[in-house]
């Protein structure tokens, strides 16, 4: 796979835009709790809106080997403003640890949330890797009865062909691994079949980016996808698409929005 590292000035316009989405959310977001851990001594999740409450589970990207729960929170206000409490995943990163304890890990991290929220049922989603791993959870996870959709950003999910990449390089990624830890479709659609899976992909990303996502379209109609939805956003790019969830009145944002308040 041929991925087009960005340029500096839009990696530095990329985390700026984080970084004050950050200092928004908790300059207006009276209601949230910072830092709950997860589990003893290690990762945490951040709650913002009524913590009891919450119904959108965000899994953040970065190639599972860099990233922040703290900076993928653009997409938190314009949600929040309609009612929608979101519980940001942190995880560990697969250049320290193997990519398979990554993703127990975050499996645990919802298993977590969904017992912190007793009431509460929950869309889970993500971006680029976090796409990833939402996926795997949606497809791992024994119980997923109050999981209701399944929202997948710019994902990666046939890891054979970054084995070769700098990606795969960085998370020291073997075929064996690659293998074991690409989506299996078929499970996806035997435990979510009946629910909800919207695709939310970029126009301008990487070329084998979006024909995996393609692919992935294809496959789940044919095994049988009951409520299958693709949204490409226009003008936008891997990243672009993240900075301008923060944007209420965006297309990403109102396709986000849709797919948790239908």
């Amino acid at each position: 796979m041929t991925l087009i590292l960005p340029k500096p000035k839009v990696v530095e316009r990329f985390v700026k835009t984080l970084q004050e989405s950050l200092a928004e959310n908790r300059n207006t977001i009276v209601e949230r709790e910072e830092d709950v851990a997860y589990e003893e001594g290690g990762q945490r999740v951040d709650f913002w809106g009524p913590t009891k409450d919450a119904n959108f589970i965000a899994i953040h990207g970065g190639y599972w080997q860099e990233g922040d729960r703290k900076y993928f929170t653009t997409i938190v206000k314009p949600l929040v403003d309609e009612g929608v409490t979101v519980a940001v995943v942190g995880y560990d990163l697969a250049s320290q640890k193997p990519l398979r304890e990554i993703i127990n890990q975050v499996k645990k991290a919802v298993t977590f949330i969904m017992e912190y929220c007793p009431n509460a049922t929950f869309a889970i989603g993500g971006h680029s890797a976090g796409g990833h791993l939402s996926a795997l959870v949606a497809s791992e996870l024994p119980k997923i009865d109050r999981l209701t959709t399944l929202i997948l950003m710019c994902g990666v999910f046939k890891l054979g062909e970054i084995v070769d990449t700098y990606i795969g390089r960085g998370i020291h990624l073997t075929p064996d691994m690659a293998k074991e830890c690409s989506l299996d479709e078929a499970k996806l659609i035997e435990k979510f079949g009946e629910k909800s899976i919207v695709l939310l992909n970029s126009e301008f990303d990487a070329v084998k980016l979006k024909q995996q996502n393609a692919e992935l379209e294809d496959l789940l109609r044919s095994l049988g996808a009951k409520d299958l939805r693709s949204v490409e956003i226009s003008n936008t790019d891997h990243f672009s698409i993240i900075e301008h969830l923060r944007e209420k009145g965006h297309p990403a944002t109102q396709a986000l929005l849709q797919a948790l308040l239908p």
